[in-house]
């Protein structure tokens, strides 16, 4: 299952979407755990967000996923796109976003 493959400590180094185009990410961190993950930012702030898992159909053509959901607002949040070797894409809709990341050893 896909929630097993993604838990641990992540390096983010890319963030793709919106008016932004592609934009490398420098010292930023994500541990992703059971039912949160916290974002250790380059400017030394973090962050922690909470999500259930929930099998949703993200492009409506009848292929369900597991994504991280967003109880608070109802919605899905990271659905993970591929996970080779070391490294993770995910994706947002709300505003479409691709993220990478490359898990740290």
């Amino acid at each position: 299952m896909i929630q097993k493959c993604v838990q641990g400590k992540w390096k983010w180094y890319v963030s793709c979407g919106g008016a932004i185009g592609c934009q490398d990410v420098n010292n930023t961190f994500v541990n992703i755990k059971e039912d949160h993950y916290v974002v250790d930012y380059e400017d030394g702030s973090q962050q922690t967000f909470y999500f259930t898992w929930k099998k949703y159909d993200p492009t409506s053509n009848g292929h369900e996923t597991y994504v991280m959901w967003n109880e608070e607002n109802n919605k899905a949040g990271w659905c993970f796109v591929s996970i080779k070797n070391d490294t993770l894409t995910a994706v947002t809709f709300d505003v479409p976003f691709s993220f990478g990341f490359v898990r740290v050893k």
